[in-house]
């Protein structure tokens, strides 16, 4: 008995293997390790989240909205809402007709029927559109929910583009029946019908068609400027036409020479398009939308499993990168409002697309939610330059009303007819825009986006149309601007031409953007 109790102690008592004992060693140490990757991705978590926790909180210091519920607005009564009025209007609308078949009708002396017929189907939408003009507030009942950035509808912008060519049209009309002064007001309708679009809460689109529809109105303005009739006389309501009083042209002056509104729309588009990011991808950590959906949908969904595990690990990373992109947003934000185009140029962010292979993984939400917005600030300072050509060129034409002739140079605009001579949004040198009398068709013009003065030459591409990248950026002073060739030069309908030189290339920058929000909504 005794033997056998010892032999059990000595087998009790035999050492482990030496394998054994890495095996154990080999398992603390991944528990170690385990623990310690937890740790880390704690402490990542919370330094991410106080991070952006932190950059929300100075937003709303500073007065800006940056989360879903700061853009909620409170609900307008239909009389006082312009965007009411110009939804009524624009659900009155008749047959639809282009601004450059207008134009080119009324070069051709063969508009009088089609001008009543025209006019007198739109009756209605023009009158709501003008009502609009009077109202200050504006609420397009768009309603967000969260995440935006795949539940977002545009609100009834075709239609409004549509309204904006009907508008634009008529007051060219009117012009070519003699009713000037309603011309001009409606060219300003369509004016305060770009800031109500202006004031949509959907993002970069809603102020790419805003300045789609303001460039209507300055095409309207060239279209019409050169042989508009100005006159102060209180008999003339007794006449066959009735010309625009000196008071309504410079009231269209000062309208167009305000940019609050178009800087205005750049804000809030670009307040909102930061505030879609930061919803989406506080979406995708909270595991509401899958980290493919929020860059760009696929038919075969990722499963969510899949979707929760890939947020778990790097969701720390996404928060961080959502300060990147909240810093590039306020970036573009200040190179839209710049004081012109080169100054811009230098404040734009590199193209977001480019950078190393870390870069891409650490930042890839920013590279890929965060386009080039170059295209899109470009554009503005094109709306600037036409707007201030615009009214420069009204201010002419009252010159020429009093003087008989138009001025020599454009200092003898000021101080009666223009506080002063507007600068050129592409000269570095903050030059004031030129003034070619003597060109074959006498124009103003802006040095354009290659910021060189080319003395007025333009660039042509198919179809007669102005290239406006290339050579500089013109504003026809007696109205001939090189229309794209009628329908039966092209065979296609009148309704497909494009409404001028300038819409064609905002069209496409909006169909660009109707395309990326389409991608959005699926």
């Amino acid at each position: 008995m005794t033997d056998f109790a010892s032999d059990n102690a000595e087998q009790n008592t035999q050492p482990i293997p030496p394998r054994y004992w890495w095996l154990k060693r080999i398992g603390l140490a991944a528990g170690v390790f385990v623990l310690t990757l937890v740790a880390i991705r704690l402490w990542w978590g919370h330094y991410a989240e106080s991070r952006l926790q932190e950059r929300i909180a100075q937003y709303h210091g500073g007065g800006e909205p940056i989360l879903l519920e700061d853009f909620a607005t409170e609900p307008i009564p239909d009389e006082e809402n312009g965007a009411y009025f110009l939804q009524q209007a624009a659900a009155q609308l008749g047959q639809p007709v282009e601004l450059s078949d207008v134009i080119r009708d009324l070069r051709n002396r063969a508009i009088d029927d089609d001008a009543r017929k025209f006019l007198a189907d739109n009756a209605e939408a023009l009158r709501l559109t003008h009502e609009a003009q009077s109202k200050s507030a504006t609420d397009w009942h768009v309603r967000l929910t969260s995440p935006v950035i795949v539940t977002f509808t545009p609100a009834g912008l075709s239609s409004q583009r549509a309204l904006a060519k009907t508008t634009c049209s008529a007051a060219v009309y009117q012009h070519a029946l003699g009713d000037d002064g309603t011309a001009l007001e409606t060219i300003r309708d369509n004016l305060a019908l770009s800031r109500h679009i202006g004031r949509m809460e959907i993002g970069l689109i809603a102020d790419l068609v805003g300045v789609a529809v303001d460039a209507l109105g300055v095409t309207a303005v060239e279209a019409t400027a050169h042989d508009l009739a100005v006159s102060d006389d209180a008999g003339s309501e007794g006449r066959s036409t009735q010309p625009a009083t000196g008071e309504q042209v410079r009231v269209l002056i000062r309208e167009l020479l305000d940019e609050t509104a178009v800087l205005d729309s750049w804000r809030r588009a670009m307040r909102h398009e930061r505030m879609q990011r930061l919803d989406a991808i506080t979406a995708v950590c909270e595991g509401r939308l899958s980290p493919v959906s929020a860059v760009a949908p696929t038919p075969t969904p990722v499963p969510p499993v899949v979707d929760r595990a890939v947020a778990l690990l790097l969701g720390p990373a996404w928060k961080l990168d959502i300060l990147r992109m909240m810093d590039r947003s306020d970036v573009i934000m200040r190179a839209g409002t710049a004081p012109n185009w080169p100054a811009a140029q230098q404040q734009l962010p590199p193209d977001p697309t480019r950078g190393s292979a870390a870069e891409q993984v650490s930042q890839f939400f920013s590279k890929l939610m965060t386009p080039s917005f170059d295209r899109a600030v470009l554009i503005r300072f094109w709306l600037l330059a036409d707007r201030r050509m615009a009214a420069t060129t009204l201010a002419m034409r009252l010159y020429e009303s009093d003087h008989g002739q138009r001025p020599a140079t454009l200092a003898e605009l000021v101080p009666k007819y223009l506080p002063a001579v507007p600068l050129d949004p592409f000269d570095p040198n903050d030059g004031p825009i030129r003034y070619r009398p003597d060109a074959p068709s006498p124009l103003l013009y802006s040095i354009g986006g290659n910021g060189v003065d080319d003395g007025g030459t333009v660039v042509f591409k198919s179809f007669r149309l102005i290239d406006r990248d290339a050579g500089d950026r013109p504003f026809y002073l007696n109205g001939d601007r090189p229309l794209p060739p009628p329908p039966a030069e092209t065979g296609s309908a009148r309704a497909s031409q494009p409404t001028s030189t300038q819409a064609v290339v905002h069209d496409q920058q909006i169909e660009a953007g109707n395309q990326r929000q389409g991608q959005q909504d699926q």
